[in-house]
């Protein structure tokens, strides 16, 4: 887990997707803060760290200082994301609640868990497309 650098600050981990998969979350979160966004060298939206169980890490650190998580909308597909994935969010408690609530209008979420800590907060959600009307 990374440190982010200021308190509007939140570090997004996509893991269990490819790259595709994974920059379809990133450009959501792009368009709700398009200033906002920045590569975590190394990690950064585009590349991925692999873990010890071998498992890929794709990372973006979203800064939400600007930006409006109500304006994204669905993404531009039908479906969104391909597959289901794994996202976790680690900041302060207002930061990860705007990047929370970006996720949860581009994609349908179920919340995995969360992990309260002194300043800071980790909440992980399982990301899937919405279904789409017939």
């Amino acid at each position: 887990m990374s440190t982010v650098d200021t308190d509007d600050c939140v570090d997004v981990q996509v893991t269990d997707c490819d790259r595709e998969t994974a920059d379809t979350v990133f450009r959501a979160l792009r368009r709700a803060f398009p200033r906002g966004t920045e590569e975590v060298e190394g990690t950064g939206a585009g590349s991925g760290a692999s873990r010890g169980n071998g498992r890929v890490v794709w990372s973006l650190v979203v800064n939400t200082g600007s930006g409006d998580p109500d304006a994204i909308g669905p993404p531009e597909d039908s479906s969104g994301l391909g597959e289901t994935v794994e996202a976790v969010l680690y900041g302060t408690v207002p930061p990860v609640r705007r990047v929370r609530k970006a996720l949860e209008t581009a994609f349908a979420t179920e919340e995995r868990g969360t992990v309260p800590g002194e300043h800071e907060v980790e909440v992980r959600l399982r990301l899937s497309g919405r279904a789409t009307p017939d």
